[in-house]
């Protein structure tokens, strides 16, 4: 009888540490939680908690409970990964994401920008000091909308779906197999100094799609590369043109422009953000241009703001990204100047 006991003991005792197992694993993968507040997005929150606005995807995926990552409600407790941290000082774009539904499955790469010194800064020559590889779209400001097609709607009825995820399209003499681009059309861009010009529409770049079925009025398409949340309303075009990699030159000759608009439309631009200038070819500017912005503060006072990188040019608008090496945001109405 002894012996039994004995026996059953130790079979539960047995259970009772396995039960015990996945607990103590749980317990050591610690996690940060916030409690949502009023006007609170996953964008800021990611961006708060873990530097980066762009990962709120992999939080939203950490958190099954919201249905939708752009209504998220007071008094949910959003859960990120990683061990407990204090959050960081706002300094993130204010934009939230746009509207998702589905789980997003990124495309491209977790990081805007790769710069890469050839030479060491001591030896910094006029040329070759960065090369700039960017891998996201640059998007640009522009009166040529394309017009080969828009997207309607996803394949499962939601508004947006991102990379893998398959999209009904509406496309003039489409063919499987077909490959366009996806815009975005932002909005007629307003001067912020002279508000009776507008140097055109601001148009994203969101990614790409491929036609893989024909129906009647409509067509089905994969979304093979998603630099943001596709939604219904973009529109198809030609495939942009891959951005070499640049190299970055000091621009000495004189320049006058300014920045008109940030990607998005957000309110401002951090490091490796992309800004719009109204200044162009026709005045001088070619792609890999380095150029300094500032911006009034206290009156006749002027604040360095950055240092940026021209991507692409129009004949009168340029696409710029702002480097890493800038210790300010870059606003709309900034002025941007030859390199001293």
């Amino acid at each position: 009888m002894r012996k039994k006991t004995l026996g059953l003991t130790a079979l539960l005792c047995c259970g009772l540490l396995c039960r015990a197992v996945p607990l103590m694993a749980g317990a050591a993968g610690e996690t940060t939680e916030h409690l949502v507040r009023k006007g609170d997005t996953l964008w800021d929150i990611s961006g708060t908690y873990l530097r980066d606005p762009r990962a709120w995807p992999d939080v939203w995926k950490q958190n099954p409970g919201i249905k939708d990552p752009n209504r998220i409600k007071p008094g949910q407790v959003v859960k990120l990964p990683g061990k407990k941290i204090k959050p960081a000082m706002a300094t993130v774009a204010p934009a939230p994401p746009p509207a998702a539904i589905p789980a997003i499955e990124r495309s491209g790469p977790p990081l805007a920008l790769n710069v890469i010194r050839d030479e060491p800064v001591k030896a910094k020559a006029a040329e070759g000091a960065l090369v700039i590889r960017h891998e996201r779209g640059v998007g640009q400001i522009t009166s040529d909308l394309p017009h080969d097609g828009m997207v309607l709607t996803t394949q499962q009825g939601w508004r947006g779906d991102a990379g893998g995820g398959t999209i009904f399209v509406q496309a003039a003499d489409a063919k499987v197999g077909a490959v366009y681009g996806v815009y975005r059309d932002l909005g007629k861009v307003a001067h912020p100094h002279v508000f009776s010009l507008s140097p055109g529409r601001l148009l994203a770049e969101i990614g790409t799609a491929e036609v893989v079925a024909l129906q009647s009025e409509r067509q089905l398409a994969k979304i093979t590369k998603a630099y943001d949340v596709v939604q219904e309303g973009d529109l198809l075009g030609p495939l942009a043109a891959p951005l070499a990699p640049l190299t970055v030159k000091d621009q000495t000759a004189a320049v006058n422009a300014t920045v008109v608009a940030v990607e998005f439309n957000r309110l401002f631009a951090a490091q490796k953000d992309i800004v719009y200038l109204d200044a162009g070819a026709e005045q001088g500017l070619a792609p890999g241009d380095r150029l300094r912005v500032s911006g009034a503060e206290n009156g006749d006072d002027r604040r360095q703001s950055a240092t940026v990188a021209v991507l692409t040019v129009n004949p009168t608008t340029a696409a710029a990204l702002v480097l890493p090496a800038s210790d300010h945001q870059v606003l709309v109405g900034d002025t941007v100047r030859a390199m001293p």
